[in-house]
């Protein structure tokens, strides 16, 4: 009878499959089974597509906010408007570089600038620029030979051989935390070389950095510009962040000044 009972349980799912099969009921419950499974996989689809549209239009937004930041940058910098240019530079810098300072140096001047010996100093062994309270006392710079004020003009480029006769937004990048961005704007330049008495007129690149501080973008804390020069070519022509691989790593969406209108 133990024996009997055993067969029975042991054969039972056999025998149930043989009925559904004779039944056609197996038939069905595969079709629903498939049915099921492809509506889930339709609908997690359509759920990605939806919340990467809406990621996108959030990307968007943040994008355009940083276009007209953007723009009124590259506005303040041609225009030489210093309280607005030093406005958007990182709060970390404004800890360190004062206002007398920056408008001093033209914009140019790296965070740590004072710790860089060749910067303190000249091949005389002299201060090569006046120290940070005597700035302060007296925030208008003067040609070293003639005693002259010099005029405060923004460059975008520190080079007395090169200036921009217009500019043009080209793209905007953003990345997907939408913390970090950057500018990329075309420089139409006429460069004028110390040894000819020809002008050049080319295009250059250049990109603004820029990071989200406390809901405010601002600029990244930058190296030192200088322009490098190999074989008469100019081989950087913007300032990169002090931390570039943070915007090395991320991963960026693009957006065109079209995407904005």
């Amino acid at each position: 009878m133990d024996i009997q009972r055993y067969k029975f349980l042991l054969f039972f799912p056999f025998y149930v499959q043989n009925f559904l099969t004779k039944r056609g009921v197996m038939r069905k419950i595969n079709l629903i089974i498939s049915t099921f499974l492809v509506s889930l996989l339709l609908l997690s689809v359509s759920a990605s597509i939806v919340i990467g549209s809406e990621n996108k239009d959030t990307l968007l937004k943040e994008a355009q906010i940083l276009y007209k930041a953007g723009s009124r940058y590259v506005d303040a910098r041609r225009q030489n408007q210093w309280k607005i240019i030093y406005s958007f530079q990182h709060p970390e810098y404004q800890k360190t570089i004062s206002f007398e300072e920056f408008k001093y140096f033209s914009g140019h001047v790296a965070i740590n600038y004072r710790k860089d010996r060749s910067f303190k100093r000249n091949v005389s062994g002299y201060p090569l620029y006046p120290s940070v309270e005597d700035i302060k006392r007296n925030p208008i710079k003067k040609d070293p030979f003639l005693g002259v004020p010099l005029p405060s003009l923004y460059r975008f480029i520190p080079s007395l051989g090169i200036n921009i006769s217009s500019h043009k937004f080209e793209k905007v990048y953003l990345d997907d935390s939408g913390t970090l961005g950057k500018v990329a704007i075309k420089l139409n330049v006429i460069e004028t070389p110390a040894t000819a008495r020809f002008k050049i007129h080319r295009n250059i690149q250049y990109i603004d950095y820029w990071e989200k501080n406390n809901g405010k973008w601002v600029l990244a804390v930058m190296k030192r510009f200088s322009t490098l020069h190999v074989s008469g070519a100019v081989t950087r022509e913007h300032p990169v962040p002090s931390n570039v691989s943070r915007w090395d790593k991320a991963h960026f969406t693009e957006f065109k000044p079209e995407d904005f209108k």
